[in-house]
């Protein structure tokens, strides 16, 4: 019998692996590019991620030398 967490954590997950082959549309690229950039003038390094989705923005700032 599945308890009402795990039915909970399935869905979730299910959900998070069809959102993380979704296309993100062109503005959120653009402020995610922008963000990245203006850390990169100031010399920051470190990013908190404080998300809830299935992570393709911290693999994306992990990818442009950010450590989060």
């Amino acid at each position: 019998m599945t308890t009402s967490k795990e039915a909970l954590a399935q869905a979730y997950n299910q959900d998070a692996r069809r959102r993380a082959s979704k296309a993100l549309p062109e503005w959120k690229l653009e402020v995610r590019r922008t963000f990245a950039s203006r850390l990169g003038e100031e010399s920051k390094s470190k990013l908190l991620e404080i998300g809830s989705g299935p992570g393709v923005d911290g693999v994306y700032f992990q990818g442009n030398g950010f450590n989060s």
